[in-house]
C-alpha cells in the first residue's frame, strides 16, 4: 500500500470508530495502518483498544507484541492477555 493509500484508510477507520467506538475490527484495522506507518505507539493503543472489546482476537494480540518490540519492549509490556500469558 502506498503511504496516501494508508493514510486514506486510517481516515476511515477513525471514522468508523467515531460512529461505533466499540467496533473491535475497524481499532485493529487502523492499527495496522498505523503501524505501516510508523506510527507504532498510536497503534499499540489501538491493539489494546481491540483486545479490551475482544481479549481472545489473536491476530491484534501478535500484532501488539511485534509493535511493542518495534518500540523495544517485549511481551510483559502488552497488558493481560490470558493468550500472551499462557504462550510464555
Amino acid at each position: 500500500m502506498t503511504r496516501e493509500t494508508l493514510v486514506e484508510a486510517s481516515e476511515h477507520y477513525q471514522q468508523a470508530l467515531r460512529l461505533q467506538p466499540d467496533y473491535a475490527d475497524a481499532h485493529y484495522n487502523l492499527g495496522n495502518a498505523l503501524l505501516q506507518q510508523g506510527k507504532q505507539a498510536e497503534a499499540i493503543d489501538h491493539f489494546r483498544q481491540t483486545l479490551h472489546i475482544n481479549p481472545d482476537h489473536a491476530p491484534a494480540q501478535s500484532n501488539l507484541v511485534n509493535a511493542l518490540r518495534r518500540l523495544g519492549m517485549g511481551k510483559e509490556n502488552a497488558g493481560p492477555s490470558r493468550k500472551l500469558n499462557k504462550a510464555e
